[in-house]
C-alpha cells in the first residue's frame, strides 16, 4: 500500500465511508451521487492506494488519517484493533440489545 497516496476530495469521502463500513448502496444517497458513480470510484481508489479489497482500503484509511505507522509490531496492532472494536461494538447494538451485523 502507498501510504503517501493522495485521493481527490470525492475519492476521500468515499474511502472514509468504506472505512467506516458503509456499503456501496449506502454511499450513493449520502453523497447525492448515482450508484454507477460509486461503482467506478473504488477502482480508481484501489489503484491509487495500491490495494485490492475494501478491508485493505479501510486499514489504509485508518492508518493515514490517524497517523498510525504501517509497520506496527503485532502487539501494537492488536491493541489498536481492540480499541477500534470497542469503539465500533456500541454502534452495532440497537436499543433493544440486538446485535446488528451487515450482510
Amino acid at each position: 500500500m502507498n501510504e503517501f497516496a493522495e485521493l481527490t476530495k470525492r475519492e476521500s469521502e468515499i474511502a472514509e465511508l468504506f472505512a467506516w463500513g458503509a456499503s456501496k448502496k449506502d454511499i450513493a444517497p449520502r453523497l447525492y451521487i448515482s450508484a454507477r458513480t460509486v461503482e467506478n470510484h473504488p477502482r480508481n481508489i484501489y489503484e491509487t492506494v495500491g490495494c485490492s479489497k475494501v478491508n485493505e482500503l479501510s486499514a489504509w484509511w485508518f492508518c493515514t488519517n490517524f497517523h498510525i505507522s504501517f509497520d506496527l509490531s503485532p502487539f501494537k496492532r492488536n491493541v489498536i484493533t481492540t480499541i477500534l472494536l470497542v469503539l465500533m461494538i456500541p454502534q452495532m447494538i440497537d436499543f433493544e440489545g440486538n446485535l446488528n451485523l451487515r450482510n
